[in-house]
C-alpha cells in the first residue's frame, strides 16, 4: 500500500539507513501529499508537499516537476483555504 511503503521509506531516511537519501524521500512524500491531498486531508498533504519541496532542495533538483508540482499544490491548497496570501 503506498502509505505503507511511503512512510516506511522516510522513516528508513530519518534513521539514516544507507541507500535511502533525497531522492528517495522526495517521491515517498509527494506521493504521500497526494494521496492525502485525495483524501481531503489537507493538513498532512501541506505537510509532505513540504517535505518533498525540502527534499528536492537538497538534492539540487528544484527543477524537477516533484518539487514544483509540491509548490504548486501547496498554492492550490491555500487559495482552497482562503490563503492567497500564501499562494
Amino acid at each position: 500500500d503506498l502509505e505503507t511503503v511511503s512512510l516506511d521509506i522516510l522513516q528508513k531516511i530519518d534513521g539514516r539507513m544507507m541507500g535511502y537519501e533525497e531522492t528517495s524521500g522526495r517521491y515517498a512524500a509527494f506521493y504521500l501529499a497526494s494521496l492525502y491531498r485525495s483524501k481531503k486531508d489537507l493538513v498532512n498533504a501541506k505537510v509532505y508537499y513540504k517535505k518533498s519541496i525540502e527534499f528536492s532542495e537538497s538534492a539540487n533538483a528544484s527543477e524537477s516537476g516533484y518539487y514544483l508540482f509540491s509548490l504548486s499544490n501547496l498554492a492550490r491548497i491555500a487559495i482552497e483555504e482562503n490563503q492567497t496570501d500564501l499562494a
